[in-house]
């Protein structure tokens, strides 16, 4: 989230190519973590800047991510849901 808006909705290990997509540089030795944390950081009050990158955060979110998660919801059915069997709230020793 930047500025308390969405910007990326998506598998993890996923995460830096899409934003190295967007033209943001996270480097090759860096967290993956504290690169996303300076990605998505806003500054308060607002730069020019800062409009900026939530500019293009959002955008990207919007044009590459939101029709993907839209297709997936409406192509999701309850029953492909498949409730476990297992009970692993209960540890194998007390049984």
């Amino acid at each position: 989230m930047a500025d308390g808006n969405i910007v990326y909705q998506g598998i993890a290990n996923r995460a830096p190519k899409y934003f190295q997509m967007l033209g943001f540089k996270l480097g090759s030795h860096v967290n993956p973590a504290d690169a996303f944390i300076k990605v998505v950081a806003i500054s308060y009050p607002k730069t020019e800047e800062d409009d900026k990158k939530l500019k293009l955060l959002l955008d990207g979110y919007y044009k590459f991510q939101v029709p993907s998660i839209l297709k997936d919801n409406t192509e999701m059915s309850l029953v492909e849901f498949i409730p476990r069997t297992n009970n692993f709230s209960v540890a194998p020793f007390c049984l």
